[in-house]
């Protein structure tokens, strides 16, 4: 059960230490509830679907023996052949996702288990939009973040970050709490930026390694663990909605494990925020932190639901966890040579291949009732529901460009006094010539065409040949 929030004073937001006095969970839920009521909802978050996920990628295939890999020797072998045999390599579909189905709902952790080579990563990949697509790979399949696609979510972000002015959405929102409520939400979020680098050393454990270089290969810094636990505090920086972590205790012991994924969890509980963590033999400490399990083995869904309810489900198949044994140890062994240490009697209808396992799910009445809540639509909020597609109006546009290309205009003042220097003089040595429209006109033509605030460093040259030519036609 989390905590209940505190009641902050002014002495209690003045260092970090005193934001941490209880610890990470009643710093997080004192700070969601404060912002919860002061917006009037909760804080929104991000649920994540995909359905039918497939990827695969074309490899070179064994053939006699080698693996026809891109060496020197290889090339030139393939080389030779194709001008005289005429023949092409030889390569191999390889399955990496196979029709992956779920979804991860903001509030809650999930860890996904699986062997190495099991597609952890590709999947969380995939998810971020930062899989390396080449020529050789196929990805194919529905994911969407609130009922938007990708490309739908980054126009909708490059639309909300034009503009200064409030959205009327957002005025209500701000006039349904009172004056005390938005000032002391508003001290308690600077408060919580003011101090966020030293929350962060507090949270992962890095205040020996203060004002430390990182280091790399070359130059030594801080060790395998604490770099580790840098680059995921780094990652937890900004109001992220959605948190995608791949192998985060390679190199960290136990303690500093549990410890990051104590911290997860409650930015997961108290902001909304859905955290998707995959690890390699958790503890069962770290393990009971999670909310939802996702056991994955050659590319296919063994599991996906609730963590208490995994050692049952497999325990209904035929699969018996031994009292002693490490729950995530259990569900790993399944579909090795090891899982039939786990079988009592004999058996005769236990799936063994990863195939039959991800059936035996999709039949599965845990599979059912995700399935109904995958097929509901996101409900959006109320308080968004009278958002408008561009963040402002054609009027507010207009001014906003204008003032930009004001901006732009007048920033080289010298090049500007220039040409004003350089027409007043053209005008007072053709004032009085006879031909004055004409002088007039050509001044002016100079001084329209060469403003070019596209090419800051030709500016002198620009003016020393207009000068040039517009004398030269002076005095003809």
């Amino acid at each position: 059960m989390p905590p209940e929030p505190r009641e902050l004073t002014k002495k209690d937001l003045a260092s970090a230490d005193d934001l941490m006095a209880e610890g990470i969970f009643r710093m997080d839920v004192t700070l969601s509830s404060t912002l919860g009521s002061t917006l009037g909802h909760p804080i929104p978050g991000i649920e994540v679907r995909f359905q039918d996920l497939q990827l695969s990628a074309t490899v070179p295939q064994i053939r006699n023996g080698s693996l026809e890999v891109p060496t020197l020797w290889s090339k030139l072998q393939q080389g030779v052949s194709k001008v005289c045999l005429k023949s092409k390599q030889v390569t191999v579909e390889k399955k990496i996702l196979r029709g992956l189905t779920g979804s991860f709902k903001p509030g809650r952790t999930t860890l996904i288990l699986g062997q190495p080579g099991a597609g952890k990563s590709s999947l969380m990949k995939v998810l971020a939009n930062r899989f390396h697509m080449e020529k050789n790979i196929t990805l194919s399949g529905d994911v969407d973040y609130n009922g938007k696609h990708l490309q739908e979510t980054l126009d909708f972000a490059h639309q909300c970050c034009s503009g200064s002015s409030l959205e009327p959405w957002v005025v209500k929102v701000l006039r349904k709490a009172g004056p005390e409520q938005q000032k002391h939400a508003l001290e308690l979020m600077n408060a919580h930026h003011t101090f966020s680098s030293d929350l962060t050393l507090q949270m992962f454990g890095l205040e020996n390694c203060k004002d430390t270089i990182v280091g790399n290969a070359m130059l030594r810094g801080v060790s395998g663990g604490e770099r580790k636990r840098v680059t995921t505090g780094e990652m937890m920086f900004g109001p992220k909605r959605l948190l995608l972590l791949d192998e985060i205790s390679t190199g960290l012991d136990s303690a500093a494990t549990y410890d990051i994924c104590k911290a997860m969890k409650s930015k997961a509980r108290s902001f909304n925020a859905a955290v998707v963590i995959s690890l390699l033999q958790p503890l069962p400490e770290v393990l009971d932190l999670f909310d939802d399990v996702l056991l994955m083995n050659n590319g296919r869904i063994m599991y996906h639901g609730e963590r208490a309810e995994a050692v049952p489900y497999f325990a209904r198949m035929g699969f018996h966890c031994p009292p002693n044994k490490n729950a995530a140890d259990f569900l790993l062994d399944l579909c090795t040579n090891k899982m039939g240490e786990y079988v009592l009697g004999q058996i005769q209808d236990v799936p063994y291949h990863s195939s039959e396992f991800a059936a035996r799910f999709r039949e599965s009445n845990i599979f059912r009732a995700a399935q109904k809540e995958f097929d509901r639509p996101i409900e959006s909020m109320a308080v968004f529901a009278d958002h408008r597609p561009f963040r402002q109006r054609f009027n507010e546009d207009l001014v906003t460009l204008l003032r930009r290309q004001l901006t732009f205009t007048i920033r080289d003042v010298g090049y500007l006094m220039g040409q004003a220097i350089t027409v007043t003089a053209m005008g007072l040595l053709r004032f009085g010539n006879g031909r004055f429209g004409q002088s007039v006109d050509a001044g002016f033509a100079v001084f329209v065409l060469d403003i070019r605030v596209d090419e800051p460093g030709s500016t002198g040259i620009n003016l020393l040949r207009s000068t040039s030519r517009l004398l030269q036609t002076t005095w003809r």
